[in-house]
C-alpha cells in the first residue's frame, strides 16, 4: 500500500516533468516504466535489478527510435 500511495505520485509526476520538459505527450509514457520499476524495487528491493530493467528499456526505446516505430532520434 505504501507503494500505491507514494510510488504512484512520483511516477505521475515524473511522467508530467517529462511531458512539459519535451512539450510532448509521448513523454508523459516514462510513468510507465517508472510505475514497474518501482513495483520491482518495491517486492524485492534489489536495485541491480530495477538498473538492469531500466537499462533494458531505454535501449529499447532507443531502439524503437532509430528503427523510427517511436518518435524521437529516428525522425
Amino acid at each position: 500500500r505504501d507503494y500505491v500511495e507514494g510510488g504512484s505520485s512520483v511516477a505521475l509526476a515524473f511522467g508530467l516533468a517529462h511531458a512539459a520538459l519535451r512539450g510532448d505527450a509521448w513523454a508523459f509514457a516514462v510513468a510507465v516504466p517508472a510505475l514497474l520499476i518501482g513495483r520491482v524495487y518495491e517486492g524485492t528491493r534489489q536495485l541491480r535489478l530495477c538498473v538492469a530493467l531500466h537499462a533494458a528499456m531505454n535501449a529499447l526505446w532507443l531502439g524503437g527510435q532509430l528503427a523510427g516505430w517511436l518518435p524521437g532520434r529516428g525522425h
